[in-house]
């Protein structure tokens, strides 16, 4: 009849109830499970600012990069006056925090220890000690921050450890090529078979490369 409301059941009622409250509680546990994949565990690999290129090996669970900067000449700013180099290899200690050592250029001697802070925005440098390095120049005792430019496919970093080293067009003896790279130069690993590694040297332009394992320092895996 008009005008008559109709009587609720309680039963559906109660039921609408439980369900609006299950929803509530599975979308609350979405949004926490979000929020604690929000941050980053582990580095993401690449350019910082093109002058820190970091690397992460999900086999070894080992963060690795390195920092390399110029000062050109005041009387030709096209013209390097000097350049500088540090390598750094670690462990991941904690959230967003890694415990590394330093190694200088080109000596690829350990010269301090210190920490690499991440996240999914920049990375900070910084190292306890200035001596045996260029640190007037990078000033990692005061933490050097650079901001995250470009994912790469890096799964390490390494220095070049012998006066002259080959670069081959594929992993086998036969495909040796003209380029070489110097004693020193810092490199990043982009491909590894047996006793070979895929490098990329990082310069005015990117040259690409096999070389064997045993001729870059430290030792990588």
């Amino acid at each position: 009849m008009a005008g008559l409301m109709r009587k609720k059941n309680p039963h559906i009622i109660r039921h609408i109830r439980r369900i609006k409250i299950a929803l509530v509680v599975q979308f609350v546990s979405l949004v926490a499970v979000a929020q604690s994949g929000s941050g980053n565990s582990t580095p993401i690999p690449g350019n910082y600012e093109d002058a820190v290129q970091l690397s992460y090996d999900s086999v070894t669970k080992e963060i690795s990069g390195y920092v390399k900067m110029d000062v050109n000449r005041l009387d030709n700013p096209k013209k390097t006056y000097r350049s500088c180099a540090v390598l750094f290899i670690g462990k991941i200690s904690g959230s967003g925090t890694a415990r590394v050592d330093f190694y200088n250029s080109p000596d690829i001697k350990l010269v301090t220890t210190g920490d690499v802070v991440f996240d999914a925005e920049k990375i900070t440098l910084t190292a306890k000690s200035g001596e045996g390095y260029c640190n007037d120049i990078l000033n990692l005792t005061e933490g050097l921050e650079m901001d995250f430019a470009k994912r790469r496919p890096y799964i390490g970093c390494r220095a070049v450890n012998e006066e002259r080293v080959y670069l081959y067009s594929s992993p086998v003896d036969s495909a040796k090529t003209k380029m070489y790279l110097l004693k020193g130069d810092m490199i990043v690993i982009v491909g590894i078979k047996a006793d070979w590694v895929k490098i990329q040297y990082i310069g005015k332009k990117i040259i690409d490369g096999w070389i064997r394992k045993s001729q870059l320092s430290p030792g990588f895996r």
